[in-house]
């Protein structure tokens, strides 16, 4: 603010080392004894923990001054005397019109659109050769007269997980089948209500949503009844377009995690921007950058914005919308207090051909390990029409109850198979395991992990097969069948193209698992 510069008074006081004689000074005046409070009392040199109030008397916005005419100190009378609580009480004030000036706007600085480490992975990812992606001719399983499937929830600890939740059905009744898109989306919106107070929940206590559109000509309409059902600290969400089953336009999987009863420990904090800057960019729809629950991290679908315009870098360009979406993730999880590590990614893509580009962007990201679980899905359509969506979910050992004075026990373990190929990210003591990967056809091989319970599963299948032959091969895999008793959310969507870490991009089946290890 000091250097702004926005001219701003103190009007309150109320932290140790503050005093009455203070009140009326300009922030400017005052940074140098805030800096030596925070040092000697950790007081916030910002006041955000309540330690003082300010007036703005005049910013660069502001066609006139503020000017304080008349003012009294009012003191609280049950303050302390190691923090005494007092007041400036503007009993006469005036305007002062400033000279009529237009600013020179060749001084105003502004940062590079690329920090140091994306301009070195566009550099390396910008050599690598762009290769023509075809999709296998196979004969297209329809979709059509696929029923939608059941939703189902899983419930371990303190998450509960809901999946498949659809708008309508073609088991509907055909005056049914056209209703408005505002209706289906409250309908979804009405089952999930439902689902959520089986088990004492609301809205509030959703930490992240899976939204699947069959077109993104939707985006604006499902937005609109969307904003109306979440506050302040809305959910993160990723959001694209996939042929969806029967009649459906929208489906939604939610991941929820129970509210601690421990009051002296805030369980969710949640970053939410809605202001444009040089940083990263506002939302554009009703969801949080990232939510922080327990001892994860869930960061909203980035695409490549900038961050200042809110439009896409011109003459339009994948490796520019890679490096940059990458970044904007990178700069929101960097909000949060470290260690923090990974778990896994998800990286939508409207064009596989870029596949190798996407990946290389990766590979020379410095800040991560390259062993972390990524899949990468190709998709009919991104919000705003966008080339690449990254989705992160991180780990971290901030968490109240669960922290390990042990380094080397609070950590990830990176793990990888080849038979059938999976990657895998688990941690102690958050007891977190999550796995990207596909299965084989081979129903009697199934995946080696850790003892763990599956909890969700998001599993992606080609045109080459049905759903009912993905669900099985991914039950199969994980030992999953329609006896067990440990219950699993499982939510299914066609895509185009899938690949992994490594290898190519002609999977039928890919899967992202989360699960708790026992």
């Amino acid at each position: 603010m000091v250097e702004a510069p926005v001219e701003a008074v103190l009007i309150k006081i109320a932290g140790i080392g503050l005093v009455p004689n203070h009140l009326g000074k300009s922030l400017g005046e005052m940074e140098p004894i805030l800096n030596n409070l925070n040092s000697k009392y950790g007081a916030h040199v910002c006041g955000e923990g309540g330690e003082y109030e300010t007036y703005t008397l005049d910013c660069p916005l502001f066609h006139s001054r503020i000017s304080l005419e008349e003012t009294a100190p009012t003191h609280h009378h049950e303050s302390s005397s190691i923090a005494p609580v007092a007041y400036l009480r503007l009993q006469s004030a005036k305007l002062c019109p400033k000279p009529i000036s237009v600013p020179n706007l060749d001084t105003v600085t502004v940062p590079p659109l690329f920090d140091p480490e994306s301009i070195e992975a566009m550099g390396k990812a910008g050599l690598c050769q762009v290769q023509a992606h075809i999709v296998p001719t196979t004969p297209d399983q329809s979709l059509h007269n696929t029923p939608s499937r059941q939703s189902s929830v899983s419930a371990h600890d303190d998450w509960v997980i809901i999946a498949s939740i659809f708008g309508s059905s073609s088991s509907m009744p055909s005056d049914e089948i056209e209703q408005t898109l505002e209706i289906e989306v409250e309908k979804v919106f009405d089952r999930l209500e439902v689902i959520l107070a089986e088990s004492s929940l609301t809205f509030m206590d959703i930490a992240h949503i899976n939204l699947h559109l069959s077109s993104m000509a939707y985006f604006s309409e499902v937005n609109r009844v969307y904003t109306m059902k979440f506050g302040t600290s809305p959910p993160t969400r990723a959001c694209v377009a996939n042929t969806l089953t029967a009649n459906s336009r929208v489906m939604l999987d939610a991941i929820v995690r129970r509210p601690s009863n421990d009051h002296n420990h805030q369980d969710r904090v949640a970053l939410h921007v809605q202001s444009r800057s040089y940083w990263a960019p506002a939302n554009i729809g009703p969801y949080s950058q990232a939510v922080k629950v327990g001892s994860k991290i869930f960061v909203s679908g980035q695409i490549g914005l900038i961050p200042a315009t809110l439009t896409f870098p011109m003459p339009s360009s994948f490796l520019e919308e890679a490096v940059l979406s990458l970044q904007h993730a990178r700069r929101i999880l960097a909000t949060f207090p470290s260690p923090q590590w990974i778990e896994s990614i998800v990286c939508y893509m409207t064009d596989m051909s870029y596949l190798d580009q996407a990946r290389k962007v990766w590979e020379h990201t410095q800040s991560y390990d390259k062993d972390i679980p990524l899949l990468f899905l190709e998709v009919l359509e991104l919000p705003k029409g966008a080339l690449v969506e990254w989705q992160f979910i991180a780990g971290t050992n901030q968490n109240s109850g669960d922290r390990d004075d042990n380094e080397s026990n609070s950590g990830p373990r990176y793990i990888c198979g080849r038979q059938p190929a999976f990657y895998g990210c688990h941690s102690q003591p958050s007891k977190a395991l999550t796995v990207t990967g596909t299965v084989t056809n081979d129903p009697i091989i199934s995946i080696k992990l850790p003892p763990h319970h599956p909890t969700y599963i998001q599993g992606f299948y080609s045109s080459q097969i049905t759903a009912d032959e993905a669900e099985r091969r991914i039950k199969a895999s994980f030992n999953l069948k329609e006896e067990n008793e440990v219950d699993c959310a499982m939510s299914l969507v066609r895509v185009s193209s899938i690949g992994l870490n490594t290898g190519p991009a002609d999977l039928d089946i890919g899967f992202h698992m989360m699960g708790l290890l026992l």
